[in-house]
């Protein structure tokens, strides 16, 4: 098992980009290209093999707004509002031809998310819900299945047997799609913030909020998907990508946040980038960052490295908190002592340099508190760290002006 993070220090470099001709809201990286859903401008395509200099390669302009795409061998699907759903053929991505599209004409309802799993396309669809499109013949893509879901569906993900969704108005939203044509809705999670985008990972759910951030649930349950832990970010998180541990919000205003997710009870912002624009979109290959930033696809570098106390188990960690977290101006950090016995509590920046020494002396057994006032200290990532005998503990703090 690794030892707990003793200091933490991340990394965003921007490594290049390139302007997109209309509003880039979604992207997709597949290979070398990056597929972009650019609102007025349809479909764009960006060879981005040489990540320092992305250049556009071919676009197909539509009648009505491109919201996301999904990329899936020599395919794109895009949500395109009121057409629903458009496939190309992108095997020329200097050329790629619409071969296919899905629209009622006689129920108008506007798409904003897609996701495709083997023969079959899951559309978030603001009016009906949940779409079910079968394109075994992607020039006649047919709907097979729909769950009405009220609200605003926005983003569809699919895992395993179960369609979720994320709704702007009614919350969260698990639909069982083991059987297409009839999905069925089989849980719920309201009230949490104007959902907007999702990644699931496992047994959890991390969705972007634009009213609160980052959510994350617990879904091994899915009839009782339950609340697990929360993010509060400085803009409005619209998209999100999940990569190992850390969550990569696309937070509007305030560009791309990075959030630790490694207990997600209590997720906590890492580090950040503030985009020209407004961001968005995000997709993570390997250390790249790719972010639909309005004008321009944007590309980042992520890197992080860690110093690590070999000598904190795990299970101490249950002792040492900190409330609330994210904080403004002031934190309570609180810790049980087993034995009495000189203690330090020394606060440290996420570059590793020392910032306040708030606890130094004997202390007895049992429950201590002590107030770390923050006042003059710049927003950021810091961390309290306690030493009593042999023991010794971190906590990692978010501080937000």
């Amino acid at each position: 098992m690794l030892a707990p993070v003793l200091a933490l220090g991340q990394v965003i470099e921007y490594v290049g980009s390139c302007e997109t001709p209309g509003n880039a809201l979604n992207v997709f990286v597949s290979g070398d290209y990056a597929y972009v859903a650019d609102y007025l401008s349809g479909l764009q395509i960006f060879d981005v093999s040489d990540a320092a200099n992305p250049e556009w390669v071919g676009g197909y302009d539509l009648p009505s707004y491109a919201y996301d795409i999904f990329v899936s061998g020599n395919y794109a699907y895009l949500a395109n509002y009121s057409y629903e759903l458009r496939i190309f053929d992108i095997s020329n991505p200097s050329s790629p031809a619409l071969v296919g599209t899905y629209y009622d004409y006689n129920m108008e309802g506007y798409s904003t998310g897609v996701f495709q799993v083997m023969n079959t396309v899951y559309v978030a669809d603001g009016y009906f819900g949940l779409c079910v499109v079968d394109i075994v013949d992607p020039a006649d893509p047919i709907l097979i299945g729909r769950c009405q879901l009220g609200g605003n569906s926005y983003e569809v993900f699919l895992s395993g047997s179960y369609a979720y969704v994320a709704n702007n108005y009614t919350g969260f939203q698990i639909v069982d799609v083991s059987n297409p044509a009839l999905p069925v809705l089989v849980g719920n999670l309201g009230n949490i913030g104007g959902a907007m985008n999702l990644f699931i990972s496992g047994m959890y759910a991390y969705i972007a909020c634009d009213y609160s951030g980052l959510q994350i649930a617990d879904i091994s349950n899915p009839a009782n998907p339950s609340l697990l832990g929360q993010c509060d970010t400085p803009g409005k998180a619209y998209g999100i990508f999940v990569s190992g541990d850390y969550a990569f919000i696309a937070d509007g205003p305030s560009g791309l946040q990075v959030v630790d997710i490694r207990d997600p009870s209590q997720p906590t912002i890492a580090c950040s980038y503030d985009t020209p624009d407004y961001a968005w979109g995000v997709f993570v290959s390997e250390n790249y960052i790719f972010v639909a930033d309005t004008s321009s696809l944007i590309i980042l570098d992520f890197q992080y490295t860690s110093i690590q106390d070999e000598s904190i188990t795990p299970n101490s960690f249950s002792t040492f908190r900190s409330y609330p977290n994210p904080f403004n101006s002031s934190t309570t950090i609180s810790y049980s002592l087993a034995q009495a016995g000189r203690v330090i509590v020394d606060i440290y920046s996420i570059t590793g340099q020392k910032v306040a020494r708030v606890v130094e002396g004997v202390q007895k057994v049992g429950e201590h508190k002590v107030v770390w006032d923050a006042e003059g200290v710049l927003s950021g990532v810091y961390f309290a760290r306690m030493e009593a005998g042999e023991r010794q503990e971190t906590v990692r703090m978010i501080l937000l002006k």
